[in-house]
């Protein structure tokens, strides 16, 4: 009687045991009782054919199939082990592990060993369960794939040799991956991966992923209780991690130190999606190739002697509690939208960042260093936009970069660096006097209602005279103009010496034959005259002559109080800030 164990249209040829109440052989018979030499000598039967076709094939306790080489492809479909040994087997053909079940005794033997076994082709456990640790230690593997596999315990996966490995919608408890080094690792100590693919993985957890160097790498939907990156090489990456809490084994970091994403000839983007329940720290990291880097982050966020070699993207990031980012920005900086809602510091090249709708108020910035003029690039490209004529929301979008400017002040004034915050002042109200200027730049008209607006206006005088406040000693400047303005009208207009009744009008006075002498003489002398008239003295040795002196005299008074005073208030809050 045939054994009665059918697998779609695959049937088994060997007889069916007299005692087995499936009518199953002794491959297929799901007992611990049968005899185990008789189940050897069926299984060595079927390795001297040739024959590796061990689908639904039941395997005692403890059965092994160590050393043992597989010259062909090998089917373990729907198998079941218990404490499964494949230590240092070979498969030279293709190996499946669909559907099969391992299992293993927690704390004491795994449910598979693949320790030092070597796979010359592609080996797939799709499917396939793991009621307890899998091993890989010290294992060649060309491509592996766990497609829809339940790890019910540790996947050691610290191989020698690894060309491909997949990982779909698998779950474990812990996921180590990588090559195991005691001492310092070196560049040929990390493990080599052309494809290293995760796709919807949870890992309850801890997931390490330790001394790799992968060309090709995509994390799309991995989520663990802890996540650790250790000197990695990422060429080319896609990473999409989730580090939540789950308990107290697994507090829910993200690690990421001594790794390297990118490659300096890589033109593509490289996109970082990692969000941490608790502490995310990344230290000496460096991006060789354009970013995009979304972070949120619960608890402490760290990114220490991280560089950037291109433009990074920080895509709206947000972070919630204490965060210190010690970076080198190459490239663009982006952090529009980017909150950060605790106490946060930040040191770096800001020479181009953009920064609308950052929450930068609540970050230190002290230790950034800016452009000459302190403008961002925001400004920069909203300037270049008007120029080639683009005028759409441009009032709203000036209005956005303001406030920009004003977060940037109120950011340093909090932390007592008031010559910064007066720096961003300036720009604040650069950005309202640039904001008059609303007119299409494409035709003639538009350019001069521009130009009007923009240097025609009380701001501009504001800025003009003093700096918006923050430049006292333009007053200064102002006040001597307006001073040797007014020596010029009494020297040209007229004005009278009482002691000597002389009067001093060279409008119609001056001739050829004046000595440059007695010019001089009488323009100090008027000089004079504007200065105590400026200041309010006045005196009784002098007074204008014709209606325009008059006129000027009256109005170079009330200009004198009006500037001597602004230049009081504006030095004062100066020198107290």
């Amino acid at each position: 009687m045939k054994c009665k164990y059918r697998q779609g249209s695959k049937e088994c040829n060997l007889p069916a045991l007299k005692n087995s109440k499936d009518g199953y052989c002794i491959l297929h018979e799901r007992s611990d009782n049968k005899d185990i030499e008789e189940f050897r000598k069926a299984i060595e039967e079927k390795l001297s054919k040739g024959d590796f076709d061990f689908s639904g094939c039941y395997f005692p306790p403890d059965f092994s199939f160590e050393g043992v080489i597989f010259e062909g492809d090998v089917d373990f479909t729907l198998a079941e082990f218990k404490r499964a040994d494949f230590s240092g087997a070979e498969f030279k053909g293709k190996a499946k592990f669909s559907l099969t079940k391992f299992y293993g005794v927690p704390g004491l033997y795994p449910a598979a060993n693949f320790r030092g076994a070597k796979f010359h082709d592609e080996v797939r456990f799709g499917g396939a369960k793991f009621y307890g640790d899998c091993w890989f230690d010290n294992a060649k593997i060309e491509k592996i794939v766990f497609d829809n596999t339940d790890i019910q315990g540790r996947l050691e996966f610290f191989v020698n040799e690894l060309n491909s490995a997949e990982f779909k919608q698998t779950s474990a408890s812990y996921i180590w991956i990588g090559k195991n080094t005691s001492t310092i690792p070196r560049e040929s100590e990390r493990l080599h991966v052309k494809y290293l693919h995760f796709e919807f993985v949870t890992v309850s957890d801890q997931a390490l992923f330790e001394n790799l160097d992968v060309e090709t790498a995509i994390f799309f939907g991995l989520t663990a209780g802890c996540c650790q990156f250790k000197n990695v090489r990422f060429k080319r990456v896609g990473l999409n991690v989730s580090s939540r809490l789950t308990s107290e084994r697994s507090p829910g970091y993200f690690f990421m130190d001594d790794a390297e994403l990118g490659s300096d000839y890589n033109e593509d983007e490289i996109h970082v999606d990692i969000h941490s329940d608790s502490s995310l720290r990344l230290t000496n990291v460096k991006f060789y190739t354009k970013t995009k880097l979304l972070l949120r982050c619960k608890d402490e966020a760290h990114l220490r002697d991280v560089e950037f070699y291109r433009d990074v993207d920080f895509h709206v990031s947000e972070f919630y509690g204490e965060t210190y980012i010690d970076a080198k920005f190459h490239g663009k900086i982006d952090l529009r939208g980017t909150k950060f809602l605790g106490k946060a510091r930040i040191s770096g090249n800001f020479e181009n960042v953009l920064l609308a709708g950052c929450d930068v108020e609540h970050v230190d910035l002290t230790y950034v260093r800016w452009r000459r003029d302190y403008k961002i690039l925001d400004e920069i490209e909203l300037e270049n936009t008007t120029k080639s004529g683009e005028i759409k929301e441009i009032e709203s979008k000036w209005k956005n970069i303001e406030t920009v400017y004003r977060k940037l002040k109120l950011s340093y004034k909090n932390h007592g660096d008031y010559d910064t915050a007066g720096k961003f002042h300036y720009r604040e109200w650069e950005c309202k006097r640039k904001r008059v200027g609303k007119y299409s730049t494409k035709t003639v008209k538009g350019k001069l209602l521009n130009f009007i607006a923009t240097n025609f206006s009380w701001i501009n005088l504001y800025r003009i005279i003093f700096g918006y406040g923050e430049k006292p000693f333009r007053v200064i400047f102002a006040s001597l103009f307006v001073i040797l303005l007014g020596a010029l009208v009494y020297m040209f207009y007229g004005i009278v010496i009482i002691p000597e009744y002389r009067i001093i009008d060279y409008k119609v006075s001056i001739t050829s034959s004046t000595p440059i002498k007695e010019i001089l003489s009488d323009f100090l002398y008027c000089f004079y005259a504007s200065a105590l008239t400026f200041t309010s003295l006045g005196s009784g040795e002098f007074y204008p002559y014709s209606s325009v002196s008059k006129a000027f005299a009256v109005i170079e008074a009330f200009l004198g109080v009006f500037l001597i005073s602004l230049f009081i208030v504006v030095f004062t809050r100066k020198m107290l800030r």
